[in-house]
């Protein structure tokens, strides 16, 4: 990919060069495509990327591909994080692309990243399930683990929350703001996805090793809460633990 970024780098930094640092995204975008095309490149941009699941659907737009198979995504930030990784990373997941770079026009010089697939289809379908601290609907873990086998693992939290409520009946059905105490006094209200009248659920995305940590914390909120339970899922690479979080 290197060689065929290189071409693409040199329109990218005439694009800076001439236009500065301080246009809006679009206007970068636009001058990306033109100077690409009279290169001789072929640029698709706002690509959809259309993910889906029973009630839920959601067209996701990727900035860039160029002549029809390398993403990129391009930013007007003042400087990339991890965060851009993960977004850039889920629309290669979703397309089935191996490479893409971020590109990003604010900064002082043209900053730049690739961003590597390190794990393909095959494997991200590929997990195992751990229910041993399971002791809730287990309608609730039917639907999970559905969305999980159907998009696979690696996706953010944040689109299987959205699947999940989608397929609950709605934000409006599904989150809630509830009180929370301290010591037995009124601190403010708390916003919580439910799953039944007094059960909360969560979705988290982390590594094995944070699992005990995000615990402890749940079992604190939960504590300041009137709810029942609280439903957890986290969707490792390998490994789907689904928890019980009792009162």
């Amino acid at each position: 990919m290197r060689d065929f970024d290189r071409p693409v780098m040199r329109c990218v930094f005439d694009v800076q060069t001439e236009l500065g640092r301080l246009c809006d995204e679009f206007i970068y975008k636009n001058s990306f495509r033109q100077r690409l095309t009279h290169v001789g490149f072929e640029v698709i941009t706002e690509v959809p990327i259309e993910i889906s699941f029973d009630r839920f659907v959601k067209t996701l737009y990727l900035d860039a591909v160029i002549n029809g198979r390398v993403p990129y995504e391009l930013k007007v930030v003042r400087q990339l994080t991890s965060e851009h990784e993960t977004q850039l990373l889920i629309y290669m997941l979703l397309m089935r692309a191996n490479r893409g770079k971020l590109i990003n026009f604010r900064s002082e010089r043209v900053e730049s990243r690739f961003v590597n697939a390190s794990i393909g289809w095959d494997e991200r379908h590929r997990f195992e399930v751990d229910s041993s601290n399971w002791a809730g609907d287990p309608t609730f873990c039917l639907l999970v683990e559905s969305l999980i086998r159907d998009w696979g693992t690696c996706l953010s939290s944040s689109l299987y929350t959205q699947a999940i409520v989608a397929n609950l009946g709605g934000e409006e059905t599904v989150v809630h703001r509830l009180p929370l105490s301290l010591d037995g006094e009124f601190v403010g209200n708390q916003g919580f996805r439910l799953c039944a009248p007094d059960v909360a659920f969560g979705i988290t995305t982390f590594n094995r090793d944070d699992l005990s940590k995000q615990e402890v914390h749940l079992k604190k909120l939960l504590a300041a809460t009137k709810l029942a339970a609280m439903y957890w899922v986290n969707i490792g690479r390998h490994e789907v633990t689904f928890t019980t979080i009792e009162t």
